[in-house]
């Protein structure tokens, strides 16, 4: 018994200094990310909950890498400097405070200075891409860190008793371990029990349009799997999203609010004031699951808040075991770019993720989001599903404009049909769980040359209206209609012909399970619409823009009207007469007007509420988001 009692005493510094190490680089990395707006907590937003994880994380970091150095240092005293004074047990810990304090000043510059593209050596790099990364800011933070090591060293040399030191430390971490996980517990009260809420299913393809399902232009199945499941769902035939491009149309559909109130745009994160359909499930008892491919979904955007774990498709198991998942949020340099994922099957990794948690015990109701990358550019579909070769982007770019789309909208669709199949996976395993609420849609639509326009500028340089293919250009319905697709256990389903908004989701599933629907939501449950109880009202678009500014739409009864900002132009379609929206119509016309005092009436009421719910400030800057997408260079 002495004998263990001696080996504590004398191991009791070291492991002292890891538990204070663990804690400290915890809380200065929570704090450093909400600072920054870059928290990507557990849940997102919450300090208590993301320190306590962060801390964990970094306590078993501090054990192996003090652990590590005070191996090295002890081997190299022993071959090379056995009568001198060099401590190896300081030394790492040393390792272990300077690595809490040089990480976290080195990211908080990066990310709160902004400090991304530096010139070096007559190039310009991005310290936020993996290789300029590990090229040039890596070996800044290790100098960063053995800087800090002397110093840390040196001010352990210069305390007179250093185990006395050490273990008061220790002492302290713990009643800071113990005060840390006690406000955690007290920021998250406990859901009240739930009345035997159903499991909740919310599929999101991305980049999915509302004519690409059920057979293609030739009259052959796209979609099998989807049709069979659609038999027996009610089928919206005129769904639209309230953004064309990704953050702000999921955004809208997890707070049910329009972008102009939430705020999300390409600088600016999901705001943390309104509800968000994660919070309210949870805080009814709801175990919160995602499952993204997207890089537009993480941490980092806001889109996570409410989700207590989450999956993303390249995440190291390593890091997800230790609870440090959100690191893929908050560290870019982690993640894979876009051009690195392309030979990789994702829709196969996320629906194999998706059946493993629906397969796992629990005592809770589920809500699962999962959100497929595909079908979105490049349009790489597995040979199998392709009808045509995938060609290469020089091979692309010397096409003429016209078979170019051709053969993109052939790739595209060939994507379809490897998510149908692997939707069938997913169906196949929602079969033996009949109290199921599940959702299919997108978070917009694409285009394929439809609005493709040419013109030349003194004759040099050859200009159009926009690239022709993607999204995030325009309001017109190529990238505004999008699939809604809802089966509830006990109703047979349906064919909806009434205009609806994705903003009418979350208010949907919480009348359904039967959860008040929190003042802060926008959109309405769409059981009235389907039970008769209310009939059509306008949906709105709009305004936030990736690519040609702001704009806005409002459709209402087969009439449509788009408003550009940048031209203070309307445009208004018949959709009924014109529903590829190619002759825009007099506005004189009574229903014009009528669809412009509509807008005016959005605009206002926005306005309104976006003095308590928007996003304040600049939030998470998005660009390293935003180019592993390729939605800039």
């Amino acid at each position: 018994m002495a004998r263990i009692l001696n080996i504590l005493r004398a191991a009791w510094p070291y492991v002292a200094v890891v538990i204070a190490g663990g804690l400290t680089a915890g809380l200065l990395e929570a704090l450093s990310a909400k600072v920054v707006t870059l928290a990507g907590c557990n849940p997102p937003d919450d300090f208590p909950a993301s320190a306590l994880a962060r801390a964990t994380f970094y306590t078993a970091f501090a054990a192996v890498l003090g652990g590590a150095v005070y191996g090295l240092a002890a081997g190299a005293k022993a071959a090379f400097a056995r009568r001198g004074r060099f401590s190896p047990a300081r030394l790492g810990a040393a390792a272990i405070f300077a690595w809490a304090a040089a990480a976290n000043i080195f990211w908080f510059v990066v990310a709160h200075g902004r400090l991304r593209e530096l010139t070096l050596f007559g190039r310009e790099r991005d310290l936020l891409k993996t290789k300029d990364f590990f090229a040039f800011a890596f070996p800044a933070l290790v100098l960063g860190v053995a800087a800090f090591a002397v110093g840390w060293y040196l001010v352990f040399g210069l305390t007179k008793n250093r185990r006395r030191v050490t273990s008061y430390a220790g002492v302290v971490a713990v009643i800071g371990w113990g005060a840390l996980a006690g406000w955690t517990a007290a920021s998250r009260p406990s859901p009240p029990p739930h009345p035997g809420y159903p499991d909740v299913l919310l599929v999101t393809l991305d980049a999915w349009r509302a004519d690409s399902w059920g057979v293609n232009r030739d009259g052959r199945p796209l979609t099998p799997a989807l049709d069979r499941f659609a038999a027996e769902a009610y089928v919206f035939r005129n769904a639209r999203v309230q953004a064309s491009w990704t953050l702000p149309s999921f955004a809208t559909i997890l707070t049910s609010q329009y972008p102009a109130v939430h705020g999300a745009a390409p600088n600016r994160r999901v705001g943390t004031k309104q509800a968000t359909l994660a919070e309210v499930l949870a805080a009814h008892g709801y175990e919160t699951y995602a499952v993204l491919g997207n890089d537009l979904c993480l941490p980092t955007t806001g889109t996570t808040r409410g989700f207590r774990d989450y999956f993303y498709w390249d995440m190291n198991p390593g890091l997800r075991a230790l609870g440090y998942y959100e690191t893929y949020g908050y560290y870019p340099p982690l993640r894979k770019s876009r051009k690195e994922r392309t030979d990789e099957p994702i829709t196969t990794i996320l629906t194999d993720e998706v059946i493993r948690r629906l397969e796992r015990g629990r005592t809770k109701p589920l809500f699962l989001w999962v959100h497929y990358l595909d079908p979105h550019k490049p349009y790489l579909p597995p040979p199998e599903y392709s009808s045509v070769p995938v060609l290469t982007r020089g091979e692309q770019w010397r096409l003429p404009p016209k078979k170019k789309f051709r053969i993109y909208r052939q790739h595209y669709e060939g994507e379809i049909r490897y998510v149908d199949a692997e939707l069938g996976r997913l169906f196949a395993a929602l079969e033996g769980r009949p109290n199921t609420v599940v959702l299919i849609s997108s978070d917009h639509g694409e285009e394929f040359g439809e609005r493709f326009k040419k013109n030349w500028k003194k004759k040099k340089k050859k200009k159009h209206e926009h690239r022709g293919t993607g999204h995030g250009h325009t309001l017109y319905d190529e990238q505004l209609r999008v699939p809604l697709i809802v089966k509830f256990p006990d109703r047979a389903g349906g064919v909806v012909e009434e205009a609806v908004g994705l903003i009418d989701v979350a208010p949907t599933i919480l009348d359904y399970v039967g959860i008040e629907i929190p003042p802060s939501m926008q959109g309405r449950s769409l059981l009235d619409v389907v039970d008769g109880r209310a009939g059509e009202e306008p949906v709105f678009a709009g305004p936030t823009q990736l690519y040609g500014g702001k704009k806005e739409a409002v459709v209402f009864r087969g009439r449509k009207l788009i408003y550009i900002y940048k031209k203070d132009t309307y445009l208004y379609f018949d959709l009924e007469a014109d529903p590829d929206e190619k002759f825009p119509l007099p506005l004189e016309a009574p229903e014009a007007q009528e669809l412009k005092a509509l807008l005016q009436r959005w605009r206002e009421e926005n306005e309104r509420l976006a003095a308590d719910y928007a996003t304040t400030g600049g939030g998470a800057d998005l660009n390293a988001a935003l180019r592993a997408m390729g939605y800039v260079q």
